[in-house]
């Protein structure tokens, strides 16, 4: 993946890759675990060690995550982001026995690279994270975001010539393609909020993050206009 998000403020977040980085050793650990004699004390250390490093993996991955996810939050009352079916993105291509899948080696690596990002994960924790401040996640159908010139509209896959750079073939705008789509989901997700009948005459508060039974019991809703301020995208995937 070349990125885990790109925002409508212009940053764009390279993903952490914490299994990827980590592969080469993974195997190696793996591999002593398939050599030891099932049921000896060498095979139950191997375990415990490859147990280990899974472990790291996540930590490192879930500590980045919260870094991340708590900025957001803190910067912005009102975040749109995509609502991508992490589940169906990653869903196996091995088929059946009368009818076997196609390129199932490169699905299989497609699936890691998408569940190492986590996005599924971050999307938790910002639902969490801004409704402890009075804030929303405002999720936004990912559908032609990628296509769709932000300046004009039009609607093409020519638009995209590469995975990195837009180029609307109507008006000519160019950019790179995942600010592109930020700015095309913060759009859509303004367009959804303001058509929400809580959204009307709320006030933003951004207090603190509650903690326990007061964050779970609080629901205040930002104003309308707070949408202006919000990342526009979180995880674009690189299909």
């Amino acid at each position: 993946m070349a990125l885990f998000a790109a925002t409508t403020d212009g940053e764009c977040v390279a993903p952490l890759n914490a299994l990827k980085r980590q592969q080469k050793y993974l195997k190696r650990v793996q591999r002593s675990v398939s050599r030891k004699v099932k049921g000896s004390n060498n095979r139950r250390k191997a375990i415990e060690r490859l147990g280990r490093v899974h472990a790291q993996i996540a930590a490192q991955r879930s500590d980045w995550l919260h870094k991340q996810t708590t900025r957001w939050a803190n910067e912005h009352p009102v975040i749109a982001i995509e609502d991508l079916k992490v589940a169906a993105m990653s869903a196996s291509a091995k088929g059946t026995a009368t009818e076997p899948g196609k390129r199932v080696r490169q699905k299989a690596g497609l699936n890691r690279a998408i569940l190492d990002q986590a996005w599924g994960e971050a999307r938790r924790q910002l639902d969490y994270k801004t409704a402890a401040r009075g804030g929303a996640v405002v999720p936004v159908d990912p559908a032609y975001t990628s296509q769709r010139c932000s300046a004009c509209g039009h609607t093409a896959k020519d638009n995209r010539p590469t995975q990195a750079r837009f180029e609307c073939e109507a008006c000519g705008h160019s950019e790179n393609a995942d600010l592109n789509a930020a700015k095309n989901i913060l759009a859509a997700g303004h367009a959804v909020w303001v058509a929400r009948p809580e959204a009307c005459g709320a006030e933003v508060r951004r207090a603190g993050p509650e903690r326990g039974r007061r964050a779970a019991a609080r629901k205040q809703e930002p104003a309308e206009g707070s949408a202006a301020q919000a990342i526009g995208s979180v995880g674009i995937p690189a299909l």
